[in-house]
């Protein structure tokens, strides 16, 4: 009788093993799907980044030309020129907007701590760091554009040239953030996604 016992308790143990190998077989199976999952999922974030800060370069590039406009036009004034270009670049007010979706589901997934490269992660979120300044500064100059400038008629814009030179000289410096995160953008973009 107690070999019997022996017997079942043997292949209970034996049956046991199998059970909780065939579990740890499946849990392992499932971790590495996972896993491969979220890389899969990092790898589609981290494409959307880029497209993302594609587009913002494309907006950026239109505020550069804006300010190469106004440094032009900053010139001109000094000078004691002024045409209808001038116009047009004291003129033109827009607020800079970029698009942080991309960045930001990366962030709430929390997909970043899967970003093995860290010099790469700190340099997406420094263009982001990059563009934001930009906006607060362009649109820190076009408030006080807008305060400053009627363009009523054109004795309007004769009368505002002290106070669109003294605007033009607060610009300075506006336009270097645009050209940093132009800079970074594209040193981000040489990353491998």
């Amino acid at each position: 009788m107690k070999k019997s016992k022996l017997k079942i308790i043997g292949r209970y143990a034996c049956e046991l093993s199998i059970v909780v190998l065939g579990v740890l077989i499946s849990l392992l199976i499932s971790s590495k799907l996972s896993e491969r999952n979220e890389r899969n999922d990092l790898q589609l974030q981290l494409l959307a980044v880029r497209l993302e800060l594609e587009d913002n370069l494309r907006f950026i590039d239109e505020f550069i030309y804006y300010y190469d406009q106004v440094n032009l036009t900053k010139e001109n004034i000094n000078a004691g020129k002024w045409d209808d270009k001038d116009a047009w670049a004291l003129s033109w007010c827009q607020n800079f907007y970029y698009k942080r979706d991309a960045l930001d589901m990366l962030k709430n997934t929390g997909y970043l701590r899967l970003i093995t490269d860290k010099q790469q992660l700190l340099d997406i979120l420094e263009c982001y760091h990059l563009m934001e300044i930009a906006k607060d500064d362009n649109d820190r100059f076009m408030a006080i554009k807008i305060s400053l400038i009627s363009f009523e008629d054109d004795n309007s814009i004769q009368l505002s040239i002290g106070r669109i030179k003294r605007w033009i000289i607060d610009m300075d410096g506006t336009e270097k953030y645009f050209h940093k995160s132009k800079d970074q953008i594209n040193k981000v973009l040489t990353y491998k996604f």
